[in-house]
């Protein structure tokens, strides 16, 4: 059904699949942002192994292995270090990357069989471009979507900074409703891993990590204080915050991490280049 509403230039508005199922059609590789929507806590584990100081990573105790299960042969007694750390991430993907379910790869299997990966290949169709030819472009309300966001408590003694984050949440509506609606589903998929919303608005949001498939997840705005380093210059630095840092976003908590920008032309900026330096990720 998918393979042929493509052909067939019919658009599935209702149904949607987060991007990594997208890449499984297209046999893409996952990327370290995919483990997110795939094992949350592996995902954080990443992150800090890969940012760390060097002499710092021995310390986590982490083998060549996923619970029992080793990523090479003696990979239970084999330990990730600075030095081999991009190995074991390499190995961590290409395991997930081969975990795709077999009811996943039946669709995969019959979508090609249909129209062959070489045809869409050769088009130069990436996953997020083919999640807009399969499903088109959602519509979005976005007082529907600033009524179903919550704000986690971030506040410092700095009034100044408070006043910062408060605009600038003013700011993030306003640009919403100037955006495109290509522009807002970059901004959605970068947040949830999804370009769609479900038929009940945005305040059916489900979490990646949900084990209730009826609960929910609203989407989140956290406001974050990055201090700044010796690499900030003097004109992004409000004070003792650095506001030249891009937004980041938390999938499988639909969450979007803003610094205090101080005009709605710097956060559209940096919100814009977070969205299109990321593929958008997630699980179906």
């Amino acid at each position: 059904m998918l393979a042929k509403s493509l052909v067939d230039n019919v658009q599935l508005h209702s149904l949607r699949f987060t991007s990594p199922f997208y890449k499984a059609l297209l046999q893409l590789p996952f990327e370290m942002k995919d483990l997110e929507s795939l094992d949350g806590d592996l995902y954080r584990t990443v992150q800090q192994v890969m940012s760390m100081e060097p002499e710092e990573v021995e310390f986590l105790y982490l083998c060549f292995a996923i619970g029992d299960i080793e990523l090479e042969p003696g990979g239970m007694e084999r330990d990730v270090t600075a030095e081999n750390r991009s190995e074991w991430l390499s190995k961590v993907l290409d395991f997930y990357s081969g975990q795709v379910s077999d009811q996943r790869r039946c669709i995969a299997s019959g979508f090609s069989k249909i129209l062959p990966l070489r045809e869409l290949k050769g088009l130069g169709i990436d996953h997020t471009e083919l999640e807009l030819f399969l499903s088109g472009l959602p519509q979005y309300d976005i007082e529907d979507w600033r009524r179903n966001t919550e704000y986690p408590q971030c506040s410092m003694p700095n009034p100044a900074i408070n006043r910062l984050h408060q605009q600038n949440i003013e700011n993030f509506w306003t640009l919403m409703a100037e955006l495109t609606d290509t522009e807002k589903a970059g901004v959605v998929r970068f947040s949830t891993g999804s370009a769609g919303v479900p038929l009940e608005g945005f305040a059916g949001l489900r979490g990646r990590q949900a084990r209730n498939e009826a609960s929910t997840e609203k989407f989140k705005i956290q406001r974050i204080n990055p201090p700044p380093s010796e690499a900030c210059s003097q004109s992004c630095r409000v004070p003792n915050v650095c506001t030249c840092r891009l937004p980041q976003s938390h999938t499988c908590f639909n969450t979007l991490d803003l610094p205090p920008y101080p005009s709605k032309e710097l956060l559209r900026e940096k919100l814009m280049t977070a969205v299109e330096g990321s593929a958008g990720f997630g699980f179906a």
